[in-house]
């Protein structure tokens, strides 16, 4: 007997949005991302700048700001080391638009799907190696691996 998918019911808040205005589709899909009024379904669908968390408030965030300006400071190369789906290869590139415009030679390293799986593997850091780039991650699915020092300088 072949799966059947069904759709998980709209929350409640889904009601709400549509009696604002909102097309039944999107309350649905605003509400299963904790939207409940219409002043919360403005602020997603137009974000403002003041709506950003300091991202100092991350763990770690202050001493890797430093040594990504000590790399650039230094004329270091930086290789940014991405996955292969939609949030790893979005971020790779983000990230290599504004360390490029901060002045840092940067490459990116993406795995090859099928050749190499998914997360950091050290083939990622011999790529790296091979022009004398030094390694950041952009995707955390290889916190567990402990390959983090495969390609690491000081």
């Amino acid at each position: 007997m072949p799966a059947e998918w069904l759709a998980a019911p709209a929350p409640d808040a889904a009601d709400e949005l549509e009696r604002s205005g909102l097309p039944r589709w999107m309350a649905a899909l605003l509400a299963r991302r904790g939207v409940v009024d219409r002043a919360g379904a403005d602020r997603f669908l137009a974000p403002s700048l003041d709506q950003l968390h300091d991202p100092f408030l991350l763990a770690g965030m202050e001493a890797v700001v430093e040594r990504l300006l000590r790399a650039r400071d230094r004329g270091e190369k930086i290789a940014v080391v991405g996955d292969y789906d939609v949030d790893g290869i979005t971020s790779t590139a983000l990230l290599l638009a504004v360390l490029g415009a901060c002045g840092c030679e940067v490459l990116p390293v993406l795995p090859h799907r099928l050749r190499e799986g998914y997360g950091f593997q050290p083939v990622h850091a011999d790529r790296a190696r091979v022009g004398s780039f030094h390694r950041l991650t952009t995707s955390g699915a290889d916190r567990d691996r402990g390959s983090g020092n495969e390609c690491k300088k000081s």
